[in-house]
């Protein structure tokens, strides 16, 4: 191949990866504002034991980890202890389509799942 042509593919390699991380680094921003926003809005309840349960979005490849965190409730301000870290919400990882539902109860109880 020509050199020219030569450039020409590896611009364009470069600027699909770079596009790609721009959109990876966008997208989990995006869902860390988003489930982080949740959690704020949900301990708006006052005088309630509030519980968090995380659960894998449908339709999605998952990890290892977010496959057996799937369903996991704990109080709402334990965070979730991740081989790498730990989270009060997802995303977990780059990728990650976990997010969280909220709900209330008592020592008690169950936890009753809350729409916010």
């Amino acid at each position: 191949l020509p050199k020219r042509e030569i450039d020409r593919q590896v611009r364009a390699y470069r600027n699909e990866k770079l596009s790609a991380r721009a959109n990876l680094i966008a997208n989990y921003t995006a869902d860390t504002l988003m489930n982080q926003a949740a959690l704020l809005a949900a301990k708006q309840q006052q005088g309630v034991f509030l519980y968090k349960t995380v659960h894998t979005s449908p339709g999605f490849k998952h990890c290892d980890y977010c496959d057996e965190t799937d369903g996991t409730v704990l109080f709402v301000d334990t965070p979730f202890e991740a081989p790498w870290g730990f989270f009060l919400v997802p995303p977990f990882h780059p990728n990650c389509r976990c997010f969280c539902t909220y709900n209330i109860g008592n020592n008690s109880d169950m936890p009753i799942e809350v729409d916010l």
